[in-house]
């Protein structure tokens, strides 16, 4: 994937929702005194005034302020350009970058869809295309159809590029083809040796291409995927993957019986992996031909594979296509066989996915934090740890173990005068697999033939370094990682009893394969192989619950039954503003402020907090009475109405109501999860104790209420377990009051009100919103907060 430009890194870049000009309802307020332009809107003017037009200036000083996380300052660029009819479609341009930026393509589509002018369309790719590809496939591509037809030369390479990637993604290959045409043809101007060789790869993967060139249904007992890491987004440069594939293979060579056709360099290295084979780890079992066939661990979609065709789907998922999203389910023509599963997307999994491993399964998985998100989904699944394991069977010691060396594989720390290793290759990328084999099958050779002992970061030098019998020193960046549940800290008995599991459990299931067993009943014989497995991972994960931490106490005043509670850290002048404008549109409701200690005037309490903010901030939730109401606001928020209809919002069954967070990657409550179990470091074991306890409690598929503003209902949160969960989730886990607030209510609310939030850095703005989210940080002035 391109991230060279500075735009296209912005956008990977989650950022807060920072500023806005929206002043008082149905007009825009500028963020500064008129006399007092921000930087980028100097900048904008300077542009314009070098005869640049002001669509292409405006575009540009914006994607300068937002690749130095100046979101601020791009917002109000938009903002203010949105006042002049002769600017408005620029300022829905560069809003449109701000919200892909900072929150969904849906959001940013809101924006970008405005936009008539063609030209300006052009100079608004690649996230003209991105946004639209994500949210309106079929709009866009009727829109960039016309793009490229009409107004090339409003492209240049690389948004080009994009734009044909996209359309790709989402079935709009004729798109996809034209731009790439057009390219070909210079209608884009000179295009970088880059960027003609990534339209030829993209090339590659069109209905014509040669990756999608079918691979023949050989006369063979049955056919055997043997997994490659390239797709249309992205190609694997880690050794470590093809490391995995060379461990699966020996589970085949060890099939005494088996013979092999496919692809000839391929079926060379097999024959060549037969001689290595350790003597005892040889199977003699039935004889069979098999097919090799070259499975695309992420593109399999593309392929034209034979049916059926067998695979062991193991390792790291899911590397999305795009704005097409997680190609799971993989393909029809495949026959999985999960073991070393490891789902690094919560969001890949999706209804379909579910289904389509429920029918696929038993899943066995790679780390413990993939059992429990495919529990919680309802997929049996049990631990199997990770293939690589199984990798010394192809490593057979012929003479005495003479090693002494040490190797340094990525290595937080090494000696100067220690071997430092680089796992990632980029060189590998375009290689055949069969070349990339050989460079695994190497690897691993100098752990067997030289080092005695390994240092290393990597998961992938770690495991197979440990199976052909190394000391290894595995200190990962962060032991918390979700992809070390269960293979971090192991003893040796606990190595061999994964490396056993594998290997007991293909050496039963291919031989069936061999013997033309009916496909139902293979699958009937994995279940019940896996059987034990499932019950002892549903019993492991059934032992975890959350504790009972309990909160701090806080002193709060006798308040009525509707209360404005402040989430404010600091005193600063956005939190001022805030209460100005309450003390405007709210002046008969209750407010406290917890965390910033300062003399707010008469009615406002404030609540310190020496135990912490967001612990704080749960107690005094905590501490208001049953029959309480409470708005709950960021200081980085301004009232603009009377929040009466906030208050009267019906809550769900947890006491919550909110609108779904829509800041970049935070809607799933899975993501939110493994984010928070990320968080324990140095203690693995909490962060597992984590997943399985918050995935017990909220399943998969809930999503995240946007607690910034956000009205609950007080006696029912505490009856959802707010009392006895929140010291626990904040205290113990560094949960954060927002996330706990997610996982006590199990992402259980209620949508707020229509007309009750703008969040303005983020979304298009109502000019009705009773709450702008994100005023405060813009320094709207006060005399622009009448509501008038």
């Amino acid at each position: 994937m391109v991230t060279s430009s500075p735009w296209r890194k912005a956008l990977g870049r989650g950022r807060r929702a920072l500023a806005t000009l929206v002043g008082a309802r149905g007009t825009v307020a500028p963020a500064t005194p008129p006399s007092a332009d921000s930087d980028a809107t100097a900048r904008y003017r300077q542009r314009v005034a070098t005869g640049e037009s002001s669509g292409r200036a405006a575009l540009a000083v914006a994607r300068e302020a937002l690749a130095a996380d100046s979101t601020a300052e791009a917002l109000q660029l938009g903002y203010g350009l949105l006042q002049q009819p002769a600017t408005a479609q620029a300022g829905r341009a560069v809003l449109g970058l701000c919200h892909l930026a900072t929150s969904t393509p849906a959001q940013a589509w809101a924006e970008f869809e405005a936009v008539q002018d063609v030209e300006l369309r052009g100079a608004a790719c690649p996230e003209y295309a991105i946004a639209g590809f994500g949210a309106d496939p079929d709009g866009c591509a009727a829109r960039c159809t016309a793009l490229v037809g009409e107004a090339p030369a409003s492209l240049t390479g690389y948004p080009a590029l994009v734009l044909a990637r996209h359309a790709f993604s989402v079935g709009h290959e004729p798109l996809a083809r034209l731009t790439a045409d057009v390219a070909e043809a210079g209608g884009f101007g000179e295009l970088t040796d880059y960027w003609a060789s990534e339209f030829t790869r993209l090339r590659s993967w069109f209905t014509d291409g040669f990756r999608r060139a079918p691979q023949p249904g050989l006369k063979a007992d049955f056919r055997f995927g043997v997994l490659d890491y390239k797709q249309p987004d992205n190609a694997s440069r880690n050794v470590g993957d093809y490391i995995q594939t060379l461990a699966s293979l020996g589970h085949l060579v060890r099939q005494q019986g088996f013979e092999f056709d496919g692809d000839p360099e391929v079926v060379a290295a097999m024959r060549s992996l037969r001689g290595t084979v350790k003597p005892e780890r040889l199977i003699e079992g039935p004889s069979a031909r098999v097919q090799l066939v070259e499975v695309q661990r992420d593109g399999s979609v593309y392929q034209d594979l034979p049916a059926p065709t067998w695979a062991v789907m193991f390792g790291w998922y899911l590397h999305p296509t795009f704005s097409g999203g997680y190609n799971l389910p993989f393909h029809r023509n495949l026959r999985p066989l999960f073991v070393s599963f490891h789902l690094n997307k919560p969001d890949a999994l999706t209804p379909d996915a579910i289904d389509y491993l429920r029918r696929w399964a038993p899943i066995g998985c790679r780390d413990w934090q993939t059992v429990a998100l495919l529990d919680a989904a309802g997929v049996p699944a049990f631990f199997s740890g990770c293939i690589t394991t199984t990798v010394d069977t192809v490593f057979a010691r012929t003479g005495p173990d003479e090693r002494t060396g040490t190797a340094y594989i990525d290595a937080q720390e090494a000696p100067e005068e220690g071997e430092q290793i680089e796992q990632s290759v980029g060189d590998i990328r375009p290689l055949p697999l069969a070349e990339n084999l050989a460079l695994a099958r190497e690897w691993v050779q100098r752990y067997h033939a030289e080092y005695a002992e390994v240092s290393t970061s990597r998961l992938h030098s770690y495991l197979p370094a440990r199976s052909v019998g190394c000391r290894v020193d595995f200190r990962p960046k962060n032991p918390s990682d979700p992809r070390f549940g269960g293979l971090i800290g192991i003893d040796d008995a606990a190595y061999e009893r994964i490396r056993h599991g594998i290997l007991d459990k293909l050496a039963a299931i291919l031989p069936l394969l061999a013997q033309h067993t009916d496909e139902a009943e293979v699958y009937r014989h994995w279940r019940e192989l896996c059987a034990p497995d499932v019950a002892a991972a549903q019993e492991f994960l059934g032992s975890f619950g959350f504790g009972r931490r309990p909160l701090p106490q806080v002193t709060l005043p006798s308040v009525g039954a509707r209360v404005i509670v402040v989430n404010a850290p600091r005193a600063s002048k956005p939190l001022r503003r805030l209460l100005e404008s309450v003390s405007r549109h709210a002046a008969g409701y209750d407010v406290i402020v917890v965390g910033a200690e300062a003399d707010f005037g008469e009615g406002v309490h404030v609540v310190p907090a020496p135990a912490g903010q967001e612990l704080t901030m749960a107690a005094v939730l905590d501490a208001l009475p049953d029959a309480t109401r409470a708005l709950v606001l960021t200081s980085d928020a301004v009232l603009r109405d009377d929040p009466a209809a906030l208050f009267d919002t019906p809550t769900s069954a947890s006491g919550l109501a909110a609108e779904l967070d829509v800041r970049r990657a935070r809607q799933s409550l899975s993501v939110l999860i493994r984010r928070v179990s990320a968080r324990q470091g140095d203690e693995p074991g909490r962060a597992l104790a984590f997943v399985a306890s918050a995935h017990r409690r909220c399943g998969h598929g809930r999503q995240v209420p946007d607690a910034r503003a956000c009205v609950i209902d007080v006696a029912a949160l505490r009856a959802a377990g707010w009392s006895d969960l929140a010291g626990e989730l904040i205290g113990t886990y560094s949960a954060r009051f927002a996330e706990a607030l997610a996982v006590v209510t199990a992402g259980d609310f209620q949508p707020l009100p229509s007309h009750a939030l703008t969040r303005v850095a983020l979304e298009r703005h109502d000019p009705d919103a009773v709450v702008l989210l994100g005023a405060g940080a813009a320094r709207i002035r006060p005399s622009t907060l009448t509501g008038s």
